[in-house]
C-alpha cells in the first residue's frame, strides 16, 4: 500500500497524475486524504443511508461508498 502525504498529494494534483474527483481541501491532511462517506449500506438489515448515523451490528457484512 502506498501512503502519500499532503505535499505529495498536492504535487500529484497540480502535475496531472493524480486526479481526486469532488475534491475537498478540507479532506486534505498532513497524512493524506481523508475519504468522505456518501453512503452506508448494510444487507443483512435491508439498511442503505446517506446522512446521519448508520449503526452496524458487531460481525455484520457492510458496505460504504465514497464521494471521490
Amino acid at each position: 500500500m502506498c501512503v502519500l502525504p499532503d505535499h505529495e498529494i498536492l504535487e500529484r494534483l497540480r502535475s496531472g497524475r493524480l486526479k481526486i474527483t469532488e475534491y475537498s481541501d478540507r479532506s486534505l491532511t498532513p497524512n493524506g486524504y481523508d475519504l468522505r462517506i456518501a453512503e452506508v449500506a448494510v444487507p443483512s438489515l435491508d439498511l442503505k443511508t446517506n446522512e446521519g448515523v448508520a449503526r452496524v451490528p458487531p460481525g455484520a457484512m457492510f458496505f460504504v461508498s465514497t464521494v471521490e
